[in-house]
């Protein structure tokens, strides 16, 4: 038997108000995960151009996290 899983990514952006780490938060598009790393990064890059406009918003940075899906065994 081989377990079957597959690699998917997960987009993220820290944002944060202020140059202090305690006035940041981390955002995570849990609806969709992505199949590559560099489609993680490019909706993670959107995000920021949206959450850059905010002035409350002092920078935000883009991240993905790569995840394991696991899909059952295979026989």
């Amino acid at each position: 038997r081989n377990e079957c899983s597959k690699i998917m990514w997960l987009s993220m952006v820290l944002v944060c108000s202020s140059p202090f780490a305690d006035t940041c938060n981390i955002m995570m598009d849990i609806e969709k995960m992505h199949e590559t790393e560099i489609n993680c990064f490019k909706s993670g890059n959107i995000q920021v151009k949206y959450l850059s406009e905010n002035p409350v918003v002092y920078y935000a940075i883009p991240l993905c996290q790569k995840i394991k899906i696991d899909l059952g065994k295979k026989i």
